[in-house]
C-alpha cells in the first residue's frame, strides 16, 4: 500500500503526480519567495507555489515536444 496521500501527492492525467513532499525550501529561498510573493505565512506560501508548480506542470505537459533551434 503507498504512503502517499491526496493531500501529498497531486495526480495528473498522464499518470505523474506532484508530492508536496518535496517541498524544502531553505531559509533564503523562503524569504525571496516570501519577498516576491508578498506571502508572509509559511502556510499560505506552501500552498501558493504548490498551486503554481501545478499549473507550471500543465502548461509543461501541452509542449513536450517542443524544441529550441540553434
Amino acid at each position: 500500500m503507498s504512503d502517499n496521500t491526496p493531500a501529498q501527492q497531486k495526480s495528473t492525467k498522464q499518470g505523474r503526480a506532484l508530492d508536496e513532499r518535496f517541498y524544502d525550501l531553505t531559509d533564503e529561498e523562503r524569504a525571496f519567495f516570501k519577498q516576491q510573493t508578498g506571502i508572509q505565512d509559511d502556510d499560505e506560501l506552501k500552498t501558493h507555489i504548490l498551486q503554481v508548480q501545478a499549473e507550471a506542470y500543465k502548461v509543461c505537459r501541452l509542449v513536450p515536444s517542443a524544441k529550441l533551434r540553434s
